[in-house]
């Protein structure tokens, strides 16, 4: 049975939605799935391999049944399974600055990898444990928010590989959380903060030069979006020309979930508000939700979408959108198939020929510039079942996946 989510929440905009110009676009809704791409027919080069990751699996499949892996060995698509300090760690974000220098969180704390291992990291006067969301500023600088509080904490080191000194920020005091924590470059911090009853409000942080001591100036702003107190957010992006995207889903008793994107478009002088409109929304033929976007450019969107409920996925071929800029500089958004039933739940990418996705039962997918496909993490023919959370890398060539007592390394010309 469908649930209603919980955390979904109430807003009274005082102007309606006011909708951006400056691509020539106008919000539209999209069925599932329409005008596909012309490559959308190419087969899925996962789907005769042998047992893998099981993308198609079951999400209730049990993990105790999995054979031991020695960690260390390695798929046929170079996931290479590391050794955790204990399979028991829950790991939420992962954020990898080179192969042999990554940091992971999740609700049992932090642990970064040297290259040959993870080590739990001390942090004796700041809690790490329960952190959702990491995002760096620089080589030597990282972020981390936990979604279900108001914490900020930050850590710094005095060079690359060097162990992080934690603290924990007390000039943020907005009373919502703040989720999807981004950056647009090293003195820049942008966020989403929601909490019931209340509007969307975009945060942002402006940090004080590197030569100067001090915490982030916050700033936060309410969002004229046209939502409603069943909308829930699940995907932020910000541009480094600092085009933000927001996406999300509404589900009720009495509709199918569609799934919403709003795109904002900063002011062209300063001082000035940003411009927003509703750039997508899916129709009511299937029920759809936002897993995450994914916008390095604002000539390159991606939706993740999943088929179903919060509560009750729909196993069927999902389509996730993309959003591309033609040669005339209108955009438009199209359906791409994803060729997997599987439940996404993060998105990274390298480029635009180079976007993952990670979900549940061990899920990994790849956008390879033609179409998506399957990533094998099979070892000797054994599949992973567990759920993945996170991914990121410093590179096409150094990317890492993380979940529920697993951390999958990718690094092709690298170690492992």
């Amino acid at each position: 049975m469908r649930s209603l989510l919980t955390f979904s929440l109430a807003i009274v905009c005082a102007a309606g939605l006011v909708h951006c110009t400056a691509d020539g676009t106008e919000g539209s809704a999209l069925a599932v799935p329409p005008n596909e791409e012309a490559d959308s027919a190419v087969p899925d080069p996962g789907s005769s391999t042998s047992p893998d990751a099981a993308p198609d699996a079951a999400p209730d499949a049990a993990p105790d049944a999995e054979p031991p892996i020695e960690a260390g060995a390695c798929s046929a698509d170079h996931w290479c399974r590391t050794p955790l300090p204990s399979q028991d760690l829950e790991l939420r974000a992962v954020w990898s600055f080179s192969t042999d220098d990554a940091i992971a969180v999740g609700t049992a704390g932090a642990i970064q990898w040297n290259g040959t291992s993870w080590s739990v990291v001390s942090s004796p006067e700041v809690s790490l444990e329960g952190l959702t969301g990491l995002w760096a500023t620089g080589p030597n600088d990282i972020w981390g928010t936990e979604e279900s509080s108001t914490r900020i904490v930050h850590g710094s080191r005095t060079a690359p590989g060097a162990p992080f000194q934690w603290k924990e920020l007390t000039g943020y005091s907005f009373p919502f959380p703040v989720s999807f924590l981004r950056s647009t470059g090293p003195r820049d911090l942008w966020g989403l903060a929601r909490w019931p009853s209340s509007s969307v409000y975009l945060v942002h942080g402006v940090l004080p030069d590197a030569d100067e001591p001090g915490e982030p100036v916050w700033t936060t702003t309410a969002l004229p979006l046209s939502i409603g107190w069943d909308f829930t957010v699940n995907g932020f992006a910000i541009t480094e020309n600092r085009e933000v995207w927001i996406g999300g889903h509404v589900e009720s008793w009495w509709s199918p979930a569609v799934a919403r994107v709003f795109h904002g478009s900063p002011p062209l002088t300063e001082g000035d508000a940003y411009t927003w409109e509703e750039s997508l929304s899916t129709d009511e033929s299937l029920p759809t939700l936002v897993a995450g976007i994914w916008a390095p450019r604002s000539d390159d969107v991606w939706v993740i979408s999943n088929l179903g409920y919060a509560s009750e996925p729909i196993t069927k071929p999902t389509v996730n959108y993309r959003r591309k800029t033609g040669g005339n500089g209108s955009a438009a958004w199209s359906s791409v198939p994803n060729n997997s039933s599987a439940n996404a739940v993060a998105v990274w990418g390298s480029g635009k020929d180079d976007v993952w996705t990670v979900g549940t039962s061990g899920a990994i997918r790849r956008w390879n510039g033609t179409n998506w496909s399957t990533s094998r993490i099979s070892v000797n023919g054994m599949p992973l079942f567990k759920d993945l959370a996170a991914i990121h890398g410093s590179s096409a060539n150094d990317i890492w996946a993380v979940g529920n007592g697993i951390a999958l390394h990718r690094a092709i010309g690298g170690a492992p």
